[in-house]
């Protein structure tokens, strides 16, 4: 309890004193000395993880192939997530616009490729359970994925999605908190080289050093979660979070899973400074999906039965 209460102490300290990294005499760096990562940051981007197989060999756009991919990305979203959900021109979508770090076909850089490592049998077998789970008819509430039962939703790494891509960055001498607005979940990053617990949790356990003016991130300890990708309970994330400039973070992460990859990966992109605030994700607040797709689900039999006879 008291490394809680120090915790938030120094947050209402950094959040209520007015103060920037440029004032303070020392560019990007903390009171304290460390690099200054703190901020809202926009993660949106429409550079896909993987590149186009119709790219072939090649690695990146040429100025009218990344035209036409800007332009046509909302069309391209639209599809991918219809068989989850209806998007598209609705209010509440937040969609990337604009490539990442100019014309490059893919976040992905290891493998040289631009293209995943092959997917271990459990990998695939797991993205299609959740596929399944997505777009199933759902006997009970724990047939459907974590996300729908506002439970969790597995952004780590980071990953664009629909709507809520920012993330904020508290720090103080001994932690960093990363504040997800999607699901309003917060990591509690201890600097302190201590071990892991022997626990399982929806977030993993983070643990975090500095290396020169990069913040890394090293998370491990997941229980298993419905995502599309495929992860594994055996994933461990190391995230490298550094300040580029006023305006921009470098986030480059690696993932080694054994259990759903047969070899490591990692990317990057640029995160831009959202300069707003993150409100609350208040998932359950009016929520009554679960209740329709429940008594929608058990029309659907209904209506089955009724056509097949007795």
């Amino acid at each position: 309890m008291r490394t809680v209460a120090k915790i938030v102490v120094a947050l209402v300290w950094i959040v209520t004193t007015p103060w920037s990294s440029a004032e303070s005499g020392e560019a990007f760096l903390t009171p304290w000395g460390h690099p200054d990562l703190q901020g809202v940051w926009d993660y949106r981007t429409i550079t896909p993880l993987e590149k186009p197989t119709e790219l072939g060999e090649r690695n990146s756009f040429t100025q009218s192939e990344a035209e036409q991919f800007t332009e046509t990305n909302p069309d391209r979203q639209a599809e991918a997530f219809r068989p989850l959900l209806a998007v598209g021109g609705e209010p509440w979508a937040d969609v990337g616009t604009k490539l990442s770090e100019g014309a490059r076909a893919s976040l992905l850089y290891d493998p040289p490729s631009g293209r995943l490592p092959s997917k271990t049998d459990f990998g695939k077998q797991h993205a299609a359970r959740t596929m399944e789970r997505f777009v199933g008819a759902p006997d009970n509430p724990e047939d459907r994925p974590e996300q729908e039962r506002c439970i969790i939703y597995p952004r780590i790494p980071l990953e664009s999605g629909q709507y809520n891509n920012n993330i904020q960055i508290f720090q103080t001498p001994d932690h960093v908190v990363l504040l997800m607005e999607m699901f309003h979940d917060a990591r509690i990053v201890p600097l302190d080289g201590r071990p892991n617990l022997p626990i399982k949790g929806w977030l993993g356990q983070s643990r975090g050093y500095y290396e020169g003016d990069t913040l890394v991130v090293e998370t491990s300890g997941f229980r298993p979660v419905a995502n599309f990708v495929g992860y594994s309970a055996q994933r461990t994330v190391v995230e490298r979070f550094t300040r580029l400039d006023e305006t921009t973070l470098l986030y480059d992460y690696s993932v080694d899973d054994p259990g759903a990859f047969t070899a490591s990966w990692s990317a990057r992109q640029t995160l831009s400074d959202r300069n707003e605030k993150i409100y609350e994700y208040a998932c359950h607040e009016g929520n009554y999906s679960m209740v329709n797709m429940l008594r929608g689900a058990r029309i659907q039999e209904a209506e089955q039965l009724g056509s097949s006879g007795p």
